[in-house]
């Protein structure tokens, strides 16, 4: 079966849910079905009028592969600088975002932090497990875990400013994304 998008999708699932986001649903999914058939292989296979039963062994596996998703919170959408800003050559904004990351990764994940703006060369973020900098315009933090987890962050950041940087108010300059650890 088919959704309006083309792509193939179970007939028991709602709109919208994708299996791939659901590993232990499609583990499950699979085992019933391999039960259902292995049953009717075996009630095939005896003989009619047989006393003998049939029987039959299945072994299934299933491979989870590591996911990650970010939820963003409350965050700001505007940067100001003030001229004391540019003068002392950085500013903080501190709380700025809150994200929500889960994992079903057993070692953690990575934030990938990309800064639009030529008036930044650098930023330090705050209230991750531990600070990190991140410099020409993008980076990548680990961010590890022990087993599948549900994190909520409160990230602030310390913008370090370019030459370029003027007093003004600018579009937020901090985009993130999450990928898990595959390995």
């Amino acid at each position: 079966m088919t959704g309006s998008d083309g792509r193939a999708r179970h007939p028991r699932f709602p709109r919208g849910l994708r299996l791939l986001d659901h590993p232990a649903l499609v583990a499950r999914i699979v085992a019933c079905e391999v039960l259902v058939l292995s049953a009717g292989s075996a009630a095939i296979s005896g003989e009619q009028g047989s006393d003998r039963r049939a029987s039959a062994s299945v072994s299934v596996g299933a491979t989870v592969i590591p996911s990650a998703r970010l939820e963003l919170g409350r965050h700001e959408r505007l940067l100001t600088l003030k001229p004391e800003d540019v003068t002392r050559g950085y500013v903080e904004v501190v709380p700025a975002m809150s994200l929500v990351v889960r994992t079903n990764g057993a070692t953690g994940y990575f934030l990938d932090f990309q800064i639009a703006s030529d008036m930044i060369w650098g930023a330090d973020i705050f209230g991750l497990t531990r600070d990190a900098f991140v410099g020409c315009q993008r980076g990548r933090v680990l961010q590890p875990t022990k087993g599948p987890a549900r994190e909520e962050l409160e990230l602030g950041f310390r913008f370090h400013l370019s030459e370029n940087a003027a007093p003004g108010v600018y579009p937020w300059p901090v985009s993130v994304t999450v990928t898990a650890i595959t390995r």
